[in-house]
């Protein structure tokens, strides 16, 4: 067996087609049928079911994809860290994270990590949380941000801070003086949200499903700082990360409302494939991120 066969067998796992993991193999499909074939004699045993609705893994076939997942990742954290030292730098890191995640208090951070670090390069992709775990998962980003728990047992979680959804008012509004109210009674307010892709959304999205109810926003926007502008402007009320309204409501024209319901409590996380194995560089970033956590979690809430 040789690394295409690890590229293929992944790819087929993936998309429950031969066919399909043969072209993400770069392979023919009677190439790729008859590398399934001499896997299979060679290990003894058959990784794939076939069916007129596609192939699904055999028990030995999702111990093989897991073990070919290892094995590919190695191979490009060895491509990547080995090929900075060609192009001059000592490392690269790849961040991916949700919205509310990397604009929190990321910036300050990268700021001063990369003046103390000036031969590393930070790759920075924003996400929704299920994505942040599939591209950590496939060894396309070192590490993620997000807002937990939503992470499988094969990452290490690192906890940050706990960060709660809020209920984001002007501070005339009849809601202001709540201390705390369910998201079903929120929706009967128009509402302000982020763009549709974004993790928020899609999260809102289903909780207003399961309360009988259609998340319909009376206004989307591309950031959460237009959201809280808009807000300030009287068009809606809107939820969001506690850490976020702290962040934007410099003029403390908003108040925070807090959430009754449980999935409103969240927390923010870093993750990893191994935190033990990390290289030094990475090291110091996670840890600068973990020290500017504690710091933006520790002072007086005053906006929420």
């Amino acid at each position: 067996m040789d690394l295409t066969d690890f590229r293929l067998l992944v790819g087929i796992v993936d998309t429950g087609s031969v066919t399909r993991g043969a072209e993400r193999a770069f392979l023919s499909l009677p190439a790729a049928s008859n590398r399934v074939k001499q896997l299979e004699s060679e290990l003894g045993v058959s990784l794939l079911t076939r069916s007129s609705r596609g192939v699904t893994p055999t028990p030995a076939g999702i111990a093989f994809s897991q073990h070919a997942r290892t094995i590919l990742r190695e191979l490009e954290s060895l491509r990547r860290d080995v090929g900075q030292y060609a192009a001059g730098g000592k490392g690269r890191i790849r961040l991916h994270g949700t919205t509310a995640s990397i604009t929190t208090f990321l910036p300050d951070v990268l700021a001063g990590y990369l003046a103390t670090h000036p031969d590393v390069s930070v790759d920075l992709r924003e996400q929704i949380n299920v994505d942040v775990v599939r591209d950590l998962m496939s060894g396309e980003a070192d590490v993620g941000m997000v807002c937990g728990p939503v992470y499988p047992d094969a990452l290490d979680a690192i906890f940050l801070f706990d960060d709660p959804l809020v209920l984001a008012v002007p501070a005339a509004h009849p809601w202001a003086g709540n201390p705390a109210m369910a998201f079903a009674q929120a929706l009967e307010a128009p509402q302000v949200g982020l763009y549709e892709r974004s993790t928020l959304t899609h999260f809102l999205a289903g909780a207003a499903e399961r309360c009988g109810r259609l998340w319909s926003p009376r206004v989307s926007v591309a950031s959460y700082e237009i959201q809280c502008r808009m807000i300030e402007s009287g068009l809606g009320v809107g939820v969001m990360p506690r850490s976020t309204l702290r962040r934007y409501n410099g003029a403390r024209r908003l108040l925070g409302v807090g959430l009754d319901d449980a999935w409103a409590v969240r927390t923010r996380e870093l993750l990893v494939r191994d935190a033990a194995g990390l290289p030094g560089y990475m090291t110091h970033l996670l840890d600068d991120i973990r020290e500017r956590a504690a710091a933006w979690a520790d002072p007086v809430e005053a906006a929420a």
